[in-house]
C-alpha cells in the first residue's frame, strides 16, 4: 500500500502508470471488436482513429488528406463507388465533404486571430453569402420541374466551393498548418503522377495506386483522365516557384515534384493546358523579373530559358505538320504532334476546336435568352435535353460555359471573383515563391477556364479553394502589414 501511495505521488511515474492502464485497456476493447465486428468495421473505426490523432497532431495536414480523398488522390481508397454521373452525386465523397466542412468548422473555433487573415476571411464570407444565395435561388426557384435533392445534386460542386473557401480562410492560419496542409497535397500529386508515368510507359493498369476516371489513346501513348489533373496543375507552377525562390533546403524536393508533375502534364496531351501554363508563365514572370536583386534575376534568367525552348519547340512543331501523327508514336513524338495538331485545329476549326464550337453553338441554342440567370440545375435525369451529349446542360469540355447555363452570367461573374480578387492580392505582394507560384497558378486557371474545368467542376474547385486559402493567407502571415 505504501508504494502505491509513493506512485501516485510522483507525477511521471503517475503518469507512465495511467498511460500503461490506458493501452491494456485499448488492446483489450481493440480484441473485443475484432472478435464481434466485420473487418470493414474495424477498418473504419481504425481510419477514423487516425484520422483524430493526424487532426490532432497537424489539422492541416488532416484537411489536405480529406481534399485528396475528394480528388481520389489515395492510394487503395477508391471514393467514387455508387457514383451517378448524370446527377453528379456519389454518397461516399458528400460523407467525406460534410466530415472536411465539420473539421473546418472545429479549426475556426480555436483558430488564431490576424488582423490581414481577419480581412480576408470576412470578404471571403461576404462573397460566399452572396454565391449562396444565388445557388440556393437557383436551387429552389430556378430550376423548374426538377426535385430539390436532385438539383441540389446536379450542382453541389459550387456548394462545395463557396462552403469551403471561407471556411478553410478561417481555420487554416497558423505556418505550421499552412505547411502541413501543402506538404500532404505535394506528397499526393507526387505519388499520382509516379502511378500515371509508370500507366503510360508499362501499359499496366495500377489501380491500387492511382484511380482513373476513363482512358484514352493518342498515337499508341495513353491518356489519363482524372480529378487529381486539377492538382497536378496546381503543384507544376508552385513547384516551380519553390525550386527557383524557395529557401535553400526546399528546392531539392521542389524540383522532384516539378519534374514529375511536369511529365505528367506534358503527356496529359491537354493543349489547352500546355497553352495556359506556358502563358501563364510568361506573364507572371514578365511582372516578377522587373526590379533588382538575385530573385529577379534568377527569373529573367530562366524566362530567357523559357523562350527559347518555347522557340525551339515552335521550330519543331511546325516542321512536324501532320507528318508525325503516326499509328505509334514515342511520349516525345506524341506531345510534339499533339501540339502541332492543335495549331491545325485552331486554324481550320477542326478536331476537337471544332467540336467543342459546335457543342457551345448547341448549348447556346438551348440557353436561348436566359444567359443573365441560367437555366437552372436541370439534372438530365429529369430533363433530358436530346440535342446535347447525355442530354445534360453541363459539359466539362466547355469550361465555364457550364456555369452560364445553370447560373446565367451573374453566376459566372461571382464564380470568377474570388481567382481574380486572390490574383491582384498576390500580384501587389511580391514578396516570395509563394505569391509567384500561386500568381503562375491562378493565371492558368483562369486562361484555362475558357475549356478545362477549373472554375466549373468539383476536382478543379476544390484545388482552386486550396491554393487560395494556402497563398493568401501566408501571404497575409507573412505580409508586414500585419
Amino acid at each position: 500500500m505504501p508504494s502505491v501511495i509513493v506512485m501516485l505521488v510522483n507525477g511521471a511515474r503517475t503518469g507512465r502508470f495511467i498511460a500503461g492502464l490506458a493501452l491494456v485497456a485499448l488492446c483489450l476493447v481493440a480484441g473485443d471488436v475484432i472478435a464481434r465486428y466485420p473487418p470493414t468495421y474495424v477498418l473504419g473505426l481504425t481510419g477514423l482513429g487516425a484520422a483524430v490523432a493526424v487532426g490532432w497532431w497537424n489539422r492541416g495536414v488532416l484537411t489536405g488528406l480529406l481534399v485528396l480523398l475528394l480528388l481520389e488522390g489515395v492510394p487503395f481508397v477508391h471514393t467514387q463507388l455508387g457514383s451517378s454521373t448524370s446527377q453528379g452525386a456519389s454518397a461516399l465523397n458528400d460523407a467525406i465533404f460534410v466530415a472536411l466542412v465539420a473539421l473546418l468548422a472545429f479549426c475556426v473555433l480555436g483558430s488564431t486571430r490576424n488582423r490581414a487573415q481577419d480581412r480576408l476571411a470576412t470578404l471571403a464570407s461576404f462573397w460566399a453569402s452572396c454565391y449562396l444565395a444565388w445557388w440556393l435561388y437557383k436551387i429552389v426557384v430556378g430550376s423548374p420541374g426538377i426535385p430539390l435533392f436532385s438539383a441540389v445534386s446536379f450542382g453541389r460542386d459550387f456548394l462545395i466551393f463557396s462552403l469551403f473557401l471561407p471556411l478553410a480562410l478561417l481555420g487554416i492560419r497558423r505556418q505550421v498548418h499552412l505547411v502541413g496542409f501543402a506538404t500532404t497535397l505535394a506528397v499526393g500529386a507526387a505519388i499520382f503522377s509516379i502511378g500515371a508515368l509508370a500507366e503510360q510507359i508499362t501499359h499496366t493498369q495500377l489501380s491500387w495506386l492511382i484511380h482513373v476516371n476513363r482512358v484514352a489513346t493518342y498515337a499508341g501513348v495513353t491518356r489519363i483522365f482524372a480529378p487529381m489533373d486539377d492538382l497536378l496543375v496546381a503543384a507544376f507552377p508552385a513547384a516551380l516557384a519553390a525550386t527557383l525562390l524557395a529557401p535553400r533546403a526546399w528546392r531539392r524536393p521542389a524540383m522532384l515534384l516539378m519534374v514529375l508533375t511536369g511529365l505528367a502534364n506534358a503527356l496529359s496531351l491537354t493543349r489547352a493546358l500546355y497553352a495556359s501554363e506556358l502563358l501563364a508563365f510568361f506573364l507572371i514572370s514578365l511582372a516578377w523579373s522587373r526590379g533588382s536583386g538575385w530573385r529577379p534575376r534568377r527569373i529573367r534568367y530562366t524566362v530567357a530559358l523559357g523562350g527559347l525552348a518555347a522557340i525551339a519547340v515552335t521550330v519543331v512543331i511546325a516542321g512536324a505538320g501532320v507528318a508525325t501523327t503516326g499509328n505509334s508514336l514515342s511520349p516525345v513524338q506524341a506531345v510534339v504532334s499533339r501540339a502541332a495538331l492543335g495549331v491545325t485545329n485552331v486554324q481550320n476549326q477542326t478536331g476537337n476546336v471544332g467540336y467543342r464550337l459546335h457543342e457551345a453553338h448547341l448549348e447556346l441554342a438551348v440557353l436561348g435568352d436566359s444567359w443573365v440567370a441560367g437555366l437552372g440545375f436541370l439534372n438530365p435525369a429529369y430533363h433530358y435535353v436530346p440535342s446535347l451529349p447525355e442530354g445534360s446542360i453541363r459539359d466539362v469540355d466547355l469550361g465555364s460555359l457550364s456555369i452560364v447555363m445553370t447560373m446565367g452570367l451573374i453566376g459566372l461573374l461571382l464564380a470568377y471573383m474570388p481567382p481574380i480578387a486572390g490574383l491582384a492580392y498576390l500580384l501587389r505582394r511580391r514578396h516570395s515563391f509563394v505569391q509567384y507560384g500561386g500568381a503562375m497558378y491562378l493565371s492558368a486557371a483562369l486562361i484555362g477556364s475558357i475549356t478545362l474545368g477549373a472554375l466549373a467542376t468539383v476536382s478543379g474547385l476544390l484545388v482552386l479553394g486550396s491554393m487560395l486559402v494556402l497563398c493568401l493567407n501566408w501571404t497575409a502571415l507573412t505580409s508586414s502589414d500585419t
